[in-house]
């Protein structure tokens, strides 16, 4: 909704609220993991207890419980913007947001080791801007403003065991089967940000830009696990296995406080008036936090829950242009970034939870394509490719894969320095056109397609070779018409997502025994779409 009552104010109010009631996404086997000296751990586990394998490439599982989510969120943001005198602008924008997920996951078992297991999360988040723009068009143009965050989050992990949970897990008999353990988690933050940016303007055809951010951030939180319920009584190494994985925990007040400096400097030169070339350098930071499961922390103490600040240095080489009588669009830029103490999901086998963790240093190096050509008229077609090479430089003491974690004698930790980092594809490649044309009756039809391509990519963090997501190809293809009515324009259209019925894995998790677990992408699906803009 936008509000103007002169040519000096306006006031504009979004909001939105969205609820999701879902049984989709369900995670299917991937793969069983290792077979080492003839046995491999996964499927034995599973036989023993029972359950039936189903090979998730063929889109089947074969559960025991629902699997399902519910979502409730919503949010609303006012923006005000005046124009002041000699054409500065003032601009304040005030925003809050809520999510309330909670989740019913299955073990992916059709037999009771796990009833329900997850994380359910409540978080409200609200923020004040105020920026300060001055006019354009002089020597120096600039930026400046404040800016404040502020969160409370709220989590509850729970795990509700069934009868064959100590076979599935490898536990004592008696140590896990029908026990029930809550947990909870509570942070809440508070960020404050000064932000400077300015252009100027040296010739015609150079400018620089710098631009400075320091942000503080305070975080404050507490983790805890209740005594576990449910269960038959047990002593010995049942009891020991029952009070490592479920027992009552408490690790006190946490807190965090940080200072994190961003900066950015930019140097662009228009070489030609359809040519612009420019470098650019910049450094940003990410505040660290809390793991809100207790995971290992029982042992390893309270501070086994920090997780430390994400620091990142840029360097970026490129030009822009327009071509063939402004009918080509042509961009391309070399990039070269290293990040230390990089911020990625790791998995704690022993205790069967999901953690941030920080993974030593990350290099990223290499170059992005686009374009976008228009050769005759009412086709458009766009390219944009990238590759990427992005590894380890240092990661000493990450995670090992199964297939060294589940030998004998095998070491609490690996290095996987000069390893691709997770969920990195090295290649990356998009293609899609459009052609459109007019009817004799003012109406406007139209076609496209899509091609998009990934390479393979490493599927969880310590890298195993029985977790990577193989490269992958999908077209998609549509036909529509559309019109004015009114005061806004109609369009509807007929559409094939994944024509081809390529089956391809878009995420993997680690599943514990040794297995992966996998989210499949869309099949071949057919629908229509109507809509109305106005």
């Amino acid at each position: 909704m936008l509000y103007k009552p002169n040519d000096s104010f306006n006031l504009r109010w979004i909001g939105d609220y969205n609820e999701e009631d879902s049984s989709a996404g369900t995670r299917v086997l991937y793969s069983t993991g290792p077979t080492i000296n003839g046995t491999n751990v996964y499927e034995s586990r599973a036989a023993a207890a029972g359950a039936t394998l189903v090979n998730g490439s063929h889109r089947k599982v074969n559960l025991d419980n629902d699997q399902h989510v519910t979502v409730f969120q919503g949010g609303t943001s006012l923006e005000a913007n005046w124009t002041l005198p000699s054409d500065f602008t003032l601009t304040s924008v005030s925003s809050y947001r809520w999510w309330n997920f909670t989740p019913r996951n299955d073990d992916g078992l059709n037999v009771p080791a796990s009833y329900n297991a997850g994380v359910s999360v409540q978080d409200k988040q609200w923020s004040q801007e105020f920026r300060l723009a001055s006019p354009t068009g002089g020597f120096f143009d600039y930026v400046l403003g404040a800016y404040y965050f502020g969160s409370d989050l709220d989590n509850k992990s729970f795990a509700y065991y069934g009868p064959k949970a100590d076979i599935w897990n490898g536990t004592p008999a008696g140590a896990l089967s029908n026990v029930t353990s809550i947990g909870n988690g509570h942070i809440q933050t508070n960020s404050f940000a000064l932000f400077a940016q300015g252009t100027w303007h040296l010739t015609e055809r150079l400018d620089f830009t710098a631009g400075l951010r320091g942000t503080y951030e305070e975080k404050s939180a507490w983790v805890t696990r209740n005594a576990p319920l449910g269960g038959a009584a047990v002593a010995g190494a049942a009891a020991n296995a029952r009070r490592g994985r479920t027992g009552a925990y408490d690790s006190g007040d946490l807190n965090q406080y940080s200072t994190s400096p961003s900066g950015l400097l930019n140097l662009s030169y228009r070489i030609t008036d359809d040519l612009l070339g420019y470098a650019t350098l910049s450094h940003g930071e990410k505040s660290g936090g809390v793991n809100l499961t207790v995971g290992s922390a029982p042992t390893a103490g309270a501070d086994s829950l920090l997780i430390g600040t994400e620091r990142a240095n840029n360097a970026e080489l490129g030009f822009k242009s327009t071509l063939w009588d402004r009918r080509l669009q042509l961009n391309a830029n070399l990039f070269w970034t290293q990040v230390n103490g990089y911020q990625t999901n790791a998995y704690d086998d022993v205790n069967r939870v999901q953690y941030l963790t920080n993974a030593g240093s990350v290099r990223s190096r290499g170059v992005e394509v686009e374009s976008t050509l228009v050769p005759i008229r009412g086709l458009t077609l766009n390219l944009n490719g990238s590759y990427n090479d992005v590894r380890y430089l240092s990661y000493k003491d990450a995670p090992c894969p199964p297939e060294v974690s589940l030998r004998p004698g095998a070491p609490a930790s690996c290095d996987l320095s000069g390893h691709q980092v997770v969920g990195a594809s090295k290649w990356i490649g998009n293609a899609n056109g459009e052609y459109k044309w007019n009817l004799d009756n003012g109406l406007e039809e139209y076609v496209t397609a899509s091609y998009a391509f990934r390479s393979k990519a490493v599927g969880t963090v310590e890298d195993s070779e029985y977790g990577q997501i193989p490269s992958y190809a999908v077209v998609n293809l549509s036909t529509g018409l559309r019109g004015n009515y009114e005061q806004g324009q109609w369009d509807v259209s007929l559409w094939l997502k994944n024509a081809f019925d390529k089956t391809y894995y878009t995420t993997l998790w680690t599943g514990g025994n040794g297995g992966y677990e996998g989210l499949l992408g869309t099949p071949r699906t057919l629908g229509v779409t109507g809509r109305y803009d106005f």
